[in-house]
Formats: C-alpha cells, sequence, structure tokens
C-alpha cells in the first residue's frame, strides 16, 4: 500500500529513462523454438536498471546508502509494471544486483516462457524500481513529507531563502522491493 496524507501520494518507485544501450538479443529465428519446445528454461541478461543522475521522479537518496540499497535487490522478483498482486506479472528473480558508478547493475533470470519470448522480442529493454522506506524527508522545510507540518508537494518549484528550489523527496533507509520491466 502507498502512503498518503491529504491527497499526497508517495509512490516508491522509480521511472528511470530507458538505460539499456544495447541488449544482447539471440537471434530470434534460433531461440524461440527453442522457449517454445522447453528445451530453454531461463534467460539472464544485465541490465542498468537505475542511475543517479536526472530522471523523471523528484527523489533522492543519500549517497551513503546507495551500496546497501542496491544489493538490496538480489533475490527479489522480477515483474511487469510493478504488478505485486498478480502471480502472472512475474517474470523471474534478481539473481545479483551492485552499485557501479553511480547506477544500479542487475543480472536478472527470466524463468517465465512469456519473459524469455519478450525479451528476444526486444519488449524487455525499460526498467522501474521499486523499494521500501523508513520515512520521506522533504527537501524545502526539511521534515518528514508524511507529516501533517510539511505542505510541499514533490516536484513543484518553491521561493526558499537560497532562491527557487523544487521539493526533492529524500528516502530514508530504502530497501528493494522489485525491479519491473516496463513501457
Amino acid at each position: 500500500m502507498k502512503p498518503t496524507l491529504r491527497n499526497k501520494l508517495v509512490p516508491p518507485v522509480l521511472f528511470s529513462l530507458p538505460v539499456v544501450d544495447t541488449l544482447d538479443l539471440p537471434p530470434r529465428a534460433e531461440i524461440l523454438p527453442r522457449i517454445e519446445s522447453g528445451s530453454i528454461d531461463h534467460l539472464d541478461f544485465t541490465a542498468r536498471v537505475y542511475g543517479t543522475g536526472r530522471n523523471r521522479n523528484p527523489y533522492l537518496f543519500k549517497d551513503e546508502d546507495l551500496p546497501s540499497f542496491a544489493g538490496s535487490f538480489e533475490g527479489l522478483p522480477f515483474l511487469r509494471d510493478h504488478d505485486t498482486g498478480e502471480i502472472d506479472s512475474r517474470d523471474g528473480t534478481i539473481m545479483a544486483s551492485r552499485l557501479n558508478g553511480g547506477a544500479f547493475v542487475q543480472d536478472i533470470r527470466l524463468t517465465t516462457r512469456r519473459g524469455m519470448t519478450d525479451f528476444v522480442e526486444g519488449k524487455i529493454d525499460r526498467f522501474s524500481i521499486a523499494w521500501f522506506y523508513d520515512d520521506v524527508i522533504c527537501s524545502i522545510c526539511n521534515s518528514s513529507y508524511l507529516n501533517s507540518s510539511c505542505n510541499h508537494r514533490a516536484g513543484r518549484k518553491y521561493q526558499t531563502a537560497d532562491g527557487e528550489q523544487t521539493c526533492m523527496l529524500l528516502f530514508i533507509n530504502p530497501q528493494g522491493r522489485e525491479t519491473s520491466a516496463i513501457n
């Protein structure tokens, strides 16, 4: 369940820009029949699923939290569209996850026929992470964003003593929940 306060939604997901330059795709004509016949039971690939640079969400993480945050995804589900409610949305498992030069790099194992086929067809090439957290701090007032004393909205600009600033959310003690293939 996503925490809300007075209609403030804090979705614990980060939709990042596409971060895969090229996927190492096997030849379709060779591999699709093997997937359909069941002679291949999994496909592994490596993807950069989050980068600490500019992204579409006004979210921040402490630099010192990034190594353990990245590592906390190991062994968690690889899903479609952050759909944690449907077993059919799961396509595999995150086998390893690490921080590499400011990016979360994950080794993902696809285990479903649908997931393997979609990967070979080039449909799985954009990713988003989801996480749990202990608190969220507002960058404008430095109080808990979930507290009634914070009246700011993430992503909006505010005039401060230091000039105009965008309200950013700093997540405290982030821990991986899942990684998803997204459009």
